[in-house]
């Protein structure tokens, strides 16, 4: 979200010059692009701000957010994925997948 506020900001920042030179080159009438880009400019640089506001708050977001079970949605302690309900379920089937395999056999050479 911040990536694309930044990038809109920008892009207002790159409008509001390029209406600076159309103003006095007259493509547009001066007084249109007077009135344009104090708008853009003043809206590229909020888009600008907020995205330098959501960068810095995105950390304290992520370790407020308590982390959910990837099964159930039941809270978890940080960094765990799983509950420990369903780690176990995830462990036996882990292993019961790798002990399934058929060991392979030693053929004898001819």
């Amino acid at each position: 979200m911040s990536r694309n506020f930044l990038f809109l900001g920008a892009l207002l920042l790159l409008a509001t010059v390029i209406l600076w030179i159309a103003g006095p080159a007259e493509w547009v009438s001066e007084h249109a692009a007077d009135t344009m880009s104090a708008i853009s400019l003043k809206a590229g640089l909020v888009l600008i701000a907020a995205s330098f506001a959501l960068r810095l708050m995105s950390p304290v977001a992520k370790q407020i957010s308590k982390s959910h079970c990837k099964e159930c949605g039941r809270p978890v302690a940080r960094g765990h994925i799983y509950c420990l309900d369903h780690l176990q379920e995830t462990v036996h089937a882990t292993r019961d997948r790798t002990h399934d395999v058929s060991k392979p056999t030693m053929r004898r050479r001819a």
